[in-house]
């Protein structure tokens, strides 16, 4: 499997395990060498939401972290909204380096 690698511009965590960001701007090359353009999520956003896109940690589908609340293409890229798992491990470990 291909993954992407990118810079999170988060806007803060909660105590609570509650974040909001952007996973994804257009324009600019990811740590991948891609660069996302305006309009690339907008088809699978539109048929799955944020209810039908799962979070991983690593996009390992064994490692469920969280549930995406909000997911929506602006402007600027890919705004998330999110709440970690925190009675779950590798939430909890997210959580932290979230934080960090």
């Amino acid at each position: 499997m291909d993954r992407l690698d990118f810079a999170l511009e988060l806007k803060g965590v909660t105590d609570a395990g509650l974040f909001e960001g952007y996973a994804s701007t257009f324009g600019e090359r990811d740590l991948g060498g891609d660069i996302v353009v305006a309009g690339a999520m907008t088809k699978s956003l539109k048929a799955r939401g944020a209810k039908g896109v799962r979070m991983f940690a690593d996009h390992d589908s064994r490692k469920r972290i969280g549930v995406w609340t909000d997911l929506a293409e602006d402007e600027k890229g890919l705004y998330v909204k999110g709440r970690l798992l925190l009675d779950k491990q590798d939430g909890k470990d997210a959580y932290i380096d979230l934080k960090e």
